[in-house]
């Protein structure tokens, strides 16, 4: 049995000294033991230094990485900051432009008086100058809203064959419920006003 004395590993805590993992002086001191050393060191304590410096270097690595990080973590933040800022600033512009503009002078009666009622917008607007209504069509008495909707656009797409009106309607709906004596009002969206003043100038010639 070995009854050589060992030496022992631990190292008393207030003996110890603390060493930042980013300090060039700590790995620079690593190095000059190992180099001064010789064979005063036993192998085993060689190679737990070998790994402490590099250890010690890829810590100072990652720390130089997450300061990097963190600036342009900051660089952006600050970015978009500003990027809200701007946006805000256009959004409160655009309000105030649209709020103090006046609608231009070639409006007619008709579509002034739309513009002013609160219900209305732009784009009903649009759909009534491209909108024809048409009376007498009779109803499909079927219980299927697919097929009274295509007996609709059959009986629409016929009319405008007759009146010779090159073009197919964007949209064919009935204007109430369906009733079982007479007939509702037939909504036709035609693609343009065009088509629409087309439609209307044939349906009032003799």
């Amino acid at each position: 049995m070995d009854s050589t004395p060992r030496r022992s590993l631990s190292v008393p805590a207030i003996k110890r000294k603390h060493v930042e993992f980013a300090s060039p002086d700590g790995q620079d001191k690593i190095a000059k033991l190992l180099d001064r050393a010789g064979e005063e060191i036993p192998t085993y304590a060689k190679v737990m230094m070998e790994c402490l410096l590099e250890t010690m270097k890829q810590m100072s690595e990652i720390h130089q990485w997450c300061v990097n990080v963190a600036e342009e973590n900051t660089k952006l933040k600050l970015e978009i900051v500003q990027l809200k800022q701007l946006a805000e600033s256009r959004d409160s512009s655009i309000g105030t432009s649209r709020c103090t503009s006046e609608p231009p002078a070639s409006q007619n009666i008709f579509s002034s008086a739309i513009s002013n009622a609160p219900d209305m917008c732009p784009c009903h607007e649009m759909e009534r100058k491209r909108s024809i209504v048409v009376i007498g069509v009779p109803e499909l008495s079927s219980f299927s809203s697919v097929d009274r909707a295509s007996y609709d656009l059959a009986q629409v797409n016929s009319i405008l064959a007759h009146l010779n009106i090159e073009c197919l309607p964007c949209s064919v709906y009935r204007m109430g419920r369906p009733k079982s004596t007479g007939s509702c009002l037939l909504k036709v969206v035609l693609p343009s006003s065009k088509h629409r003043d087309f439609a209307a100038l044939a349906l009032f010639l003799p």
